[in-house]
């Protein structure tokens, strides 16, 4: 780069301008073949790195009788030195540079493709962040100039061309300052920041804000700044889009998009000032949906951001102007002239329509907090209408924001008025969340509901609509916990109410309709009562979540008066209500077994100490409600189904009113003794014996398992299914289901701390050491089944066999290409065919493996009995762990569930003996399944075919994702200093005696056990190269955290520092590399700087991997730790970090190229959002481990 003047030489690419043109072609054209192809690349690479290759670019730019392709090709040659060879320029050559990209701003013409004024834009923004404020001090003024150019086109209102450009450059430094995480703009994130807003805000808000700084940066130019500029160019060009210039509403959104990004931080004052809200509610009243669409945008960046108290008159004054009765009227009449039939969607109107949905949730939001818009000058009532009409709009999607936020104003507490308003609709929004728990997925698929045929417009794939209904759903039964929760009594009367009537005319008897032959789970009128029965379980919930409100009241006596009174009325319509239907004949099976769970929780929740109406329910039970009919398949299907149900409602009400727990006790503690057991746990040839399965093998030989392609299409003989019910019947003849009724029962009716529970332990601290050493076996043996190892000695053919009945079927939501419904009914309709044999076979085991959870999980309550058993750590690790690499990965959702109620129930005086032998065992065999796992989909991704199953690649995945994530919260909740570790200090009874031992901290426990922490930082490790971004976060944020604990020089210190300086780093950098990773450079940089403060001093490895890096100068590495260590601020050693891996980061797969096709519509981040499965992690301290495997997310098929 020896030429920095305007009139240097053009050197030697000036003399090979058709070698150029004709590298571009090649490189360009799809018929080029790849060699030729490659050598254009590579000549293209030399050219790039020529020292006259800027000026030659700037050259080329700038000459407009070239090819639009020559002329970006010379920009790109611009942007690279810019980019790469900045800080080996000198302050001249930094001059030139800028010269250059100033000069093409200042020639870009209307003519100019719009790639290349995209790119100049790009060029004039890099620069800015490297050098503006510094020695480019007039950026302002020249874009002022550009600004106020007054050519043909606007006439006063300047030139088109600049006006976009300049717009361009604010809109895109604004993000790359504010709103993105950019490396270079990091660097000089104070500099930059306050020069911006010095130029945004503002005249007499600047003054007050220089006013107030020792020092200033005097990049400002004139008076008014950008904000208020562009505010005002805005207004002329909404008054100009009023008289049909076309032109100028290009302009007025692109001059809103330049607002957008700014808006999201810029002070409200500044805001207020500019009557910026007054201009965007102005470009509301213009009928064009695209103007609309993005006036909305640039409001809701506004009205999104989090409410801050302190600040609670900004946002007084902020939002008021938006809900007076003029602007509320404005947003009506953009709601109603935006409304789209579902058969006929305008694409334009739909999106303005969930736009608009979103700023008004928005604003819903801020009202709930605040009780100073409730004045005169607000409407809160017609801000509550138009909410409603919103919540019943016929799209789903353009209703959930509203959907979402309405319980925040339902439960607010900073204005009674506001609360009253809202309560005024709660019957409709009872209404709404009762037609929208409608099954739609159930429904014909030629069914013409306008919620369906917008849900077809809105989602192109199930997995993406099942994700979005079942958010849908939770927050419609939210609302309904609500308004349950704060009016009991009249909530409960409309719902149940609203149930008698629908039982009392719907199709539910032979009189009104209802034939056998025609029955159907998927009738809309059956639909319709499932969905009001969820409303009912929500609305009991309420009703539950008030009484213990209640009960934790400390209030006067006419509170609790009242609250009694409210509780009793509840109580007599619910006995009344159970009455009045145990009454009514119902013959529909489906409704009879809705009847049956609603009556059973009714009275066993909320009437428990009625003993007349339990008796009354028992007798209900007792009564079979539907005749069967086994000639019509699906009828009989749902009164087995209801028989069921029956017989297990049943079960609970007698665990409900137990006689005394000690007669109970008896039968479990001899059948654990007994010859079943005994005998069955000798060996897994005994298990299989007892299971039914000891012949398994010859089986399957004789019924030609190995030569059916189709199982659910081949049928089992009377005798095949003779052997099935025997697999079934065995199974049902084991003591689980009675121990873990006892112990759910006993567990969950007793307080810790009470006499009653002291009791319980000193009873089953008796059955307890009985009970373990067989369980153990049996849960052993159980996972060995799924361990092909154990049937290695079988032919090929069978083995092959095993492993397809090993292999579940499943429904998962979010991923699989079918409802819920529609799985259910595919695998009821192949209970007797081939593959219901082999789901009743893979079936056995796994109920024993669960049920056993459950029994352990109810046995860790009783710390002391079962914590204290010195025997148990080692053989209860190896039973639950030695076998996990055989369960499918969705099964392991179970055993991390379990490991983590261990760990968090275990007593702090037992960890030190009790724990390093499960978190070995759970952590290491998790780590290496999750890590085989991800290897396996990497294969299975490098050796894709069009031919391949993408539908049950993307469920693996998906499944491995969810425990990868549930793994990597579980390791941080050990390593987390915040969590509670220590259990509270009651009074000890003489059951109740902790054995002495030391009292560690779960944190200090793991990072001073060397068996434990090692299993624990190899997951880490392998965590930062598996590809699930919450997987990676969670462990970036964990490794950050523990860092500093090996910062000594005893102990195993150094050891962990040189294996985090080697391996943890390079796995670091390396996810840092891949295009993947792009959206987490963010918390790897955080990782590698904190490597690098932390541990530069004590050891040169991390210099040393870094200096190993392709292309990497040493004087850039120890330069860029210098600065690393020396800085305070962790934002710019993120960006020292970044700026140091430029060259070998990686970029984000759109902008890599490997994305081709451009999506239907952008969705906003909220809408993304509403389409994720609610997918918490699965360790939560405290709380019931959920043990039946995330049920709500995987259904499977046995």
């Amino acid at each position: 780069m020896s030429g920095t003047h305007l009139d240097a030489p053009a050197g030697a690419m000036s003399q090979s301008l058709s070698h150029l043109n004709s590298a571009l072609e090649a490189t360009y054209n799809p018929r080029s073949s790849n060699e030729s192809r490659q050598e254009a690349l590579k000549y293209l690479e030399t050219i790039k790195t020529h020292p006259e290759a800027p000026y030659n670019g700037y050259l080329l730019a700038g000459a407009k009788d070239q090819q639009p392709a020559v002329r970006h090709f010379g920009l790109s040659l611009l942007d690279y030195f810019l980019r790469f060879q900045w800080e080996d320029l000198n302050a001249e050559q930094h001059s030139a540079l800028r010269t250059w990209i100033v000069s093409l701003a200042q020639d870009v013409g209307d003519h100019d493709p719009a790639f290349v004024r995209n790119k100049i834009v790009q060029l004039w923004v890099d620069l800015a962040k490297r050098c503006w404020a510094d020695t480019w001090m007039d950026m302002d003024q020249m874009l002022q100039t550009l600004w106020d150019t007054q050519e043909s086109g606007l006439g006063p209102r300047g030139t088109v061309v600049y006006k976009t450009f300049v717009l361009s450059v604010l809109e895109s430094l604004s993000e790359e300052i504010f709103v993105r995480e950019d490396a270079i703009a990091g660097l000089r994130q104070e500099t930059l920041g306050c020069a911006y807003n010095d130029i945004m805000i503002p005249q007499d808000l600047y003054e007050e804000y220089v006013s107030t700084r020792t020092s200033r940066l005097d990049v400002r130019h004139g008076k008014g700044g950008w904000l208020e500029r562009l505010c005002t160019f805005l207004g002329l060009c909404l008054q100009d889009i009023s008289s049909g210039d076309e032109t100028m509403l290009t302009c007025a959104i692109k001059t809103m998009n330049a607002l957008k990004p700014s808006t999201s931080w810029i002070s409200f004052e500044s805001v207020l000032s500019t009557k910026c809200i007054d201009c965007l509610c102005e470009a509301l009243t213009v009928k064009n949906e695209l103007l609309r669409t993005v006036s909305i945008e640039v409001l809701y960046s506004i009205y999104s951001r989090p409410y801050d108290p302190d600040a609670r008159d900004l946002w007084y004054r902020l939002t008021q102007p938006l809900l007076q009765s003029d602007r509320i009227a404005l947003l009506r009449q953009v709601y109603q002239e935006s409304l789209v039939d579902p058969t006929d969607i305008d694409e334009q109107k739909y999106t303005l329509l969930k736009k608009l949905s979103e700023i008004l949730a928005a604003l819903a939001d801020y009202v709930s907090h605040t009780s100073q818009l409730t004045s005169i000058a607000c409407d809160v009532k017609e801000f509550v209408s138009l909410l409603l009409d919103l919540a019943q709009n016929d799209s789903l999607a353009v209703s959930i924001p509203v959907i979402h936020v309405m319980p925040k104003l339902l439960e607010t507490q900073t204005d009674a008025r506001l609360r009253t308003t809202a309560y005024q609709a709660a019957s409709s929004l009872l209404r709404i969340s009762s037609e929208r728990l409608l099954k739609y997925d159930a429904l014909p698929e030629d069914a013409k509901h306008p919620a369906v045929l917008f849900m077809n417009e809105d989602f192109e794939t199930l997995p993406e609509r099942h994700a979005f209904v079942g958010n849908y759903r939770r927050f419609c039964v939210n609302i309904v916990e609500v308004i349950t929760r704060s009016e009991p009594s009249q909530a409960i009367s409309h719902i149940f109410g609203q149930a008698v009537v629908m039982l009392q005319n719907g199709p539910f008897t032979a009189q009104r309709g209802f034939a056998a032959d025609k029955f159907s789970t998927k009738s809309l009128p059956v639909l319709e009562f499932d969905a009001q029965a969820n409303v009912m379980t929500s609305a009991l919930k309420g009703y539950m979540s008030w009484k213990a409100d209640v009960e934790k009241q400390d209030s006067e006596t006419d509170y609790n008066e009242n609250a009694a009174r409210e509780s009793l009325a509840v109580q007599d319509y619910l006995e009344q209500w159970c009455r009045s239907v145990m009454d009514m004949q119902i013959e529909d099976p489906e409704i009879s077994r809705l009847v049956t769970l609603l009556i059973g929780a009714v009275v066993l929740r909320t009437l428990s100490s009625r003993t007349n109406i339990a008796i009354r329910a028992v007798v209900y039970l007792l009564m079979p409600h539907c005749s069967d009919n086994l000639s019509i398949q699906q009828y009989s299907e749902a009164v087995k189904v209801l028989e069921g149900v029956r017989i297990m409602e049943l079960q609970k009400f007698a665990m409900a009113f137990p006689g005394t727990l000690l007669g109970m006790l008896k039968p479990i503690y001899e059948a654990w003794q007994g010859p079943l057991i005994i005998n069955g746990v000798a060996s897994f040839p005994a298990f299989c014996n007892m299971m039914r399965l000891e012949d398994l093998p010859d089986f399957l030989t004789k019924y030609h398992f190995s030569e059916v392609q189709d199982w659910s299409m081949q049928q089992l003989d009377s005798t095949g299914q003779t052997r099935q019910t025997e697999i079934l019947a065995s199974f049902s003849d084991l003591p689980l289901r009675m121990t873990r009724s006892m112990l759910s029962a006993t567990v969950e009716k007793l307080r810790e701390g009470t006499q009653s529970y002291e009791v319980a332990c000193a009873l089953w601290g008796v059955v307890i050491p009985i009970i373990i050493p067989n369980l153990l076996q049996l849960m052993k043996y159980a996972h060995a089944f799924n361990n092909m190892a154990n049937w290695c000695q079988l032919p090929n053919e069978l083995q092959h066999v095993m492993r397809r009945i090993l292999t579940d079927r499943f429904w998962q939501a979010g991923i699989s290409n079918e409802s819920r419904d529609d799985f259910y009914a595919r695998v009821s309709g192949s209970k007797t065919s081939y593959d219901g044999f082999a789901s009743t076979v893979r079936g056995a085991p796994r109920n024993i493996r669960e049920l056993c959870y459950h029994i352990l999980y109810g046995m860790t309550r009783f710390k002391e009995q079962f914590f204290g058993l010195s025997e148990l750590p080692e053989p209860l690790a190896e039973a639950l762990f030695a076998d996990a690499l055989a369960l499918a990965t969705h099964h392991l959702h179970s055993l991390l569930d379990l490991g983590s109620c261990l760990v968090d129930r275990c007593p702090p005086h037992h960890r030190s003996t009790f724990l390093p032998p499960v978190l070995r065992w759970l952590v290491s065999q998790l780590d290496l399944k999750i890590s085989q796992e991800w290897d396996s989909i990497a294969r299975a991704t490098a050796q894709s075919t069009d031919d391949d199953d993408l539908g049950e690649e993307m469920k693996n995945e998906s499944m491995l994702r969810q425990l990868t994530f549930s793994t990597a919260v579980f390791v941080s909740s050990v390593f987390d200093p915040h969590r509670e570790d220590h259990a509270p200090v009651q009074q000890q009874s003489t059951t109740q005696q902790p054995a002495e031992g030391p009292t560690l901290s779960l944190r200090t426990l793991a990072l001073s056990e060397t068996t434990v922490l090692e299993p624990l930082l190899l997951f880490c490790t392998h965590a930062l190269r598996m590809r699930d971004s919450r997987s990676c976060t969670v462990i970036c944020r964990t490794l950050c955290s523990i860092l500093p604990t090996f910062h000594s020089d005893e102990g195993p210190a150094p050891a962990i520092r040189e294996f985090v300086c080697n391996e943890v780093l390079r796995a670091a950098i390396m996810s840092l590399n891949e295009p993947y990773f792009a959206d987490l450079q963010r918390e790897l940089a955080s990782l590698i700087t904190a490597i690098i403060v932390l541990y530069s001093n004590k050891t040169s490895t991390p210099r040393d991997i870094l200096m190993s890096l392709p292309e990497m100068r040493a004087e850039k590495v120890y330069r860029t730790i210098d600065r690393v260590c020396q800085s305070t601020s962790e934002r710019q050693r993120r960006a020292l970090v970044l700026g140091l891996l430029e060259g070998v980061r990686g970029v984000s797969i759109h902008e890599s190229g490997k994305i081709s096709r451009t999506p239907k519509e952008a969705r906003s981040a909220l809408q993304t959002q509403y389409m994720e499965v609610e997918q918490q992690p699965v360790v939560q301290r405290g709380e019931s481990p959920g043990l039946e495997g995330i049920a709500d997310l995987f259904v499977s098929d046995a």
